[in-house]
């Protein structure tokens, strides 16, 4: 059999891609704490379907640019143009969610997003739906000096625990300030043109599809 490798880590994210395709499954625990232990096996003996997400982008050693100022270009999930190891966000468990449909509804001071998600796998399980936005293309339509700017950003989550086989409508609120642009000077401006609003159980993007085997529901919305 496959076996699992725990990473106990009580530092960094750690380049665990040498280990990768010998193991059926890579736990990064961080601090577990006094109670630690008792969790983990109950996890391993499948008492509960796991649910965490990367807090962090895990990069491959050497990948990263040198700090030679604050620039955040290839750095963190918001601004990485390079593959990754691990993106921000990313976590699987025993069970399998399936994400069919997604509303956006405004409203004063920001916007509903309505998501229907249904827990398709074999046990119970909790579901920490995301959403992210990219103002990619209203920077790109811009005369304004913007700089870099994220890729895309989370801007709303919420955890659903959902039996197997059980489907629920999840409303998850944003504000307006999520659509707000940084210039290089500072100031935050709101800028006229499209907007892409992702959700899903991961960050959009190809290596999250290819470690999960899913796409991000994704709409449009102009400004």
């Amino acid at each position: 059999d496959t076996p699992i490798i725990l990473v106990i880590n009580t530092g960094s994210a750690m380049d665990v891609s040498k280990l990768e395709d010998g193991c059926a499954a890579i736990l990064q625990c961080w601090y577990s704490g006094e109670c630690g232990g008792a969790a983990l096996g109950d996890l391993l003996f499948g008492k509960f379907s796991p649910s965490g997400r990367m807090p962090v982008t895990v990069n491959y050693d050497g990948t990263l640019p040198e700090f030679t100022d604050y620039s955040m270009k290839n750095r963190t999930y918001r601004y990485t143009g390079d593959e990754v190891l691990y993106p921000f966000g990313y976590g699987l468990g025993y069970t399998d969610f399936q994400y069919d449909s997604m509303e956006i509804t405004k409203k004063d001071g920001g916007y509903d997003i309505r998501i229907a998600v249904k827990n398709t796998g074999s046990m119970d399980g909790t579901e920490p739906v995301q959403i992210y936005i990219s103002n990619a293309e209203a920077v790109k339509g811009s005369a304004e000096d913007t700089g870099d700017q994220p890729v895309h950003s989370l801007c709303g989550f919420k955890a659903v625990n959902l039996k197997k086989g059980e489907s629920v409508a999840v409303t998850i609120s944003i504000s307006d300030s999520a659509f707000d642009t940084v210039l290089t000077d500072g100031s935050r401006v709101r800028l006229p043109g499209t907007y892409r609003i992702y959700a899903g159980s991961q960050q959009p993007g190809q290596r999250s599809e290819i470690l999960t085997g899913r796409k991000c529901l994704m709409q449009e919305i102009a400004l």
